[in-house]
Order: structure tokens, then C-alpha cells, then sequence
């Protein structure tokens, strides 16, 4: 059995988280409250907490809430900017949904903590969404500081690569103990901004009906959508509604396409549409 992830709601706190909080109020803390409302906000953040804590390599902000797919907010990456886009892309069309953190949400929302989530990607048990958020993009884990306004759940998530390696222990502890004041600068920084999700292209999804048709070229558009649309994280279930037919129906379309693409399982449509 995989096991559960880290979730805090209450940080620990030491002699080295204290001389972080000194150090980030100090040295950091003021450039941030400047970058309020600016387009390089989550970018200021990341070297921030670089700076301050510990290198991280990629920075992301989501929503959630609890009737659809997660929007982003902004990314920021010392690694690779177009890699970065196109996993929030991914993430936000569908491979969010199976999130392991997801299920941490609601308890979020139900109370007045703040909550720091920390993921590992051997304890992601959705294979697509491990293999395309994590093992493309060389992430090894990410921490998370999830908080609310009046009606909604966002995550501040901090990265680390093969770049970078794992982090230690007492620098999770570190980053935690900012959770507060890192909240508190986001939903300032969203209320002054009153920025709009990002709106992605169809590059992912471009991508992977290509590869369908080029396998298959004679899949027909339900059953290349239905495809895609498993590719993109979603159940039968969630297709079913999606595209407004029955489950049944979705069934069908899926074995049809399994048959033409001459595949019998989900792992083998991940292999076309990764390859």
C-alpha cells in the first residue's frame, strides 16, 4: 500500500525555522509586499524562498473548488518554462483531479488551518498523472501551502527536480512555518491583481489526438475524444458528463477505439499517446 502522504496544520517550528522566519522577514519579505498586484509576483516569490530557505526550481498557484477542474493562477520555473506550461496545462485539464491532495481539500475549506501538504511522486497512484506531472518533467516532490478566501481553496506549491534533489526535513519544516505569511501575500496579491485563470492552449491536446489518428487514422472524432479524454485523467464517469451521453455509450466508443488502435488497455493508450 502506498503511503499517505504529509499533512500539516500545524508546522513545526525550531531553532532553524526561527532564524528562516528572521531571515525571510528581513531580507525578503519587503520585496515581496512590492511585487503585489505585478505580473512577476510568483516569480519573486520562488527566489524568495530560494534565497530564504531552500532552492526550489518550479513555483505554481492553483484554485479548487469542489465542481471542477483546478485553474491556474501562474507558474514560475528555473528549469524550463515551456515544460513548466505545459505541465500546469495537463494539470488543469483533467490530470489535477487525481491529486492525492485533492482529498485534503475539503478539510481545508471545513476549518480556519492552513494546510501543508507534501507529495512524493512514488506515493501518486494514478499512473498518467504521475508519469506526466512528475516522471516527463523529473519532479521528485512538491510541497504544498493550501488556504481559502470566503469561498474558495488555493495551493501555493513549491517544486523540486532532479535539479535540485529532495528536500531535507528541516527545510520542509522551514517552508512550513512561512505557510501563514505566504497565504496571506497570495490573497493579497489576488485581490489587488483580481487576476483571471490562465487560459491554455490545445498544444496537450493537439498532441495526443495526433498520435491517436496517426496509430488510427480511421478513429472517428467521438472516439479520439474519448481517448483524449481518458489520456486527460478523466472516468467514464466524468466523460459521460462532459460529452452528455450515457455511460454505456462512453463504453462503447472506448472499446472501439481500443480495438482500431489494436490496444486492450489503459496502460497501452498511455504508451501511444507519451511515445
Amino acid at each position: 500500500m502506498l503511503a499517505k502522504p504529509v499533512f500539516q496544520t500545524n508546522p513545526s517550528t525550531s531553532e532553524h525555522t526561527d532564524s528562516t522566519w528572521l531571515r525571510f522577514s528581513k531580507y525578503e519579505l519587503p520585496g515581496l509586499i512590492g511585487q503585489i498586484g505585478s505580473k512577476h509576483f510568483i516569480s519573486a516569490i520562488m527566489g524568495a524562498i530560494s534565497r530564504s530557505v531552500t532552492p526550489v526550481d518550479v513555483c505554481s498557484l492553483f484554485h479548487y473548488d469542489n465542481a471542477s477542474n483546478p485553474s491556474n493562477f501562474g507558474t514560475a520555473s528555473r528549469v524550463s518554462n515551456e515544460i513548466t506550461r505545459l505541465t500546469a496545462e495537463r494539470y488543469a485539464s483533467g490530470l489535477g483531479l487525481h491529486d492525492p491532495m485533492r482529498l485534503e481539500i475539503n478539510n481545508v475549506l471545513a476549518s480556519n488551518s492552513i494546510g501543508v501538504f507534501h507529495l512524493f511522486k512514488e506515493r501518486i497512484s494514478y499512473a498518467p498523472y504521475r508519469e506526466l506531472c512528475f516522471n516527463l518533467t523529473g519532479t521528485l516532490e512538491r510541497l504544498s501551502i493550501l488556504f481559502k478566501d470566503d469561498r474558495s481553496c488555493y495551493a501555493m506549491s513549491f517544486y523540486r527536480t532532479y535539479h535540485s534533489g529532495l528536500f531535507f526535513r528541516n527545510e520542509v519544516n522551514a517552508l512550513s512555518s512561512l505557510s501563514e505569511i505566504l497565504s496571506s501575500l497570495v490573497l493579497k496579491h489576488l485581490n489587488v491583481s483580481n487576476l483571471s485563470p490562465a487560459i491554455f492552449n490545445q498544444s496537450v491536446s493537439d498532441d495526443i489526438l495526433r498520435k491517436l489518428h496517426d496509430r488510427a487514422n480511421n478513429l472517428s472524432a467521438r472516439e479520439a475524444e474519448v481517448c483524449k479524454l481518458i489520456m486527460l485523467g478523466h472516468s467514464s464517469e466524468s466523460i459521460s458528463l462532459k460529452l452528455d451521453l450515457s455511460i454505456n455509450t462512453i463504453l462503447t466508443y472506448r472499446k472501439r477505439a481500443y480495438t482500431k488502435l489494436n490496444i486492450n488497455s489503459q496502460n497501452e493508450l498511455f504508451h501511444i499517446c507519451l511515445h
